[in-house]
């Protein structure tokens, strides 16, 4: 598949090994701090997944057939919703695209989730990615891409991910919702679509528990959400 000038690989089972070590070191270099997510995507390259309601995708892009960047993202058949990871491009490669390579990745993600979801009956309902609140340059970026940023929810976000029980009582730094709702989205209350998109992270994810009163909280603020809390189109 190509997408944007950029060849995309879904390292799952039966691609070449070579090809989940390529998206290691792409990780690797992008993310410090996310090294937990290598041991992830072992996994989903040996076992495709780890939830039957989760379809995981995991994208090497290759730019004349270089590994150049990553786009991890999974389905979330349970909620309805695509669960946005990581989306990262060698910045010399960036210069050779054109100006909306980003948003056509994007289009491309949420094409396939409702292709993923088209089998199970279920419709997409909004994609979500967590973005720093210091990247405000970011922010407005994808408020260009159609996206609204949601601050009211004061969302966060665990620290070492899924692998937080191994620290003990999950520890959590501030992170705003990126969200852009779909067609069938917008048909429902928007306090039920926000729900269901922190849901997919914080519960299905990084299977917190629902009573942590940090995830509580977030969980009750996000079915609250109305237009006026918006920030974007």
């Amino acid at each position: 598949m190509s997408v944007a000038g950029v060849a995309v690989i879904d390292v799952l089972p039966g691609v070449d090994r070579r090809r989940l070590e390529q998206l290691q070191a792409i990780h690797t270099g992008y993310f410090a701090g996310h090294e937990h997510v290598l041991a992830e995507m072992e996994q989903a390259w040996a076992e495709g997944g780890f939830d039957p309601d989760i379809v995981v995708h995991q994208w090497l892009l290759l730019h004349d057939g270089d590994p150049s960047g990553e786009f991890i993202f999974h389905t979330n058949l349970r909620r309805g919703i695509v669960v946005r990871h990581f989306l990262a491009m060698d910045a010399s490669v960036r210069k050779e695209l054109a100006k909306g390579w980003a948003g056509d990745l994007i289009i491309a993600a949420q094409r396939q989730s409702e292709r993923d979801a088209r089998d199970r009956g279920v419709e997409i309902l909004a994609l979500m990615s967590e973005i720093a609140p210091d990247e405000p340059r970011l922010l407005a970026h994808w408020r260009e891409l159609g996206h609204v940023s949601v601050p009211s929810i004061d969302y966060r976000e665990p620290y070492h991910g899924k692998d937080w029980p191994d620290f003990g009582e999950p520890r959590f730094f501030a992170m705003t919702p990126n969200v852009k709702l779909t067609e069938a989205g917008h048909r429902r209350p928007l306090g039920e679509v926000m729900h269901a998109a922190v849901s997919a992270f914080l519960l299905d994810h990084y299977l917190l528990p629902s009573d942590d009163p940090t995830v509580a909280g977030i969980l009750e603020r996000a079915s609250q959400v109305q237009r006026e809390d918006l920030i974007g189109n």
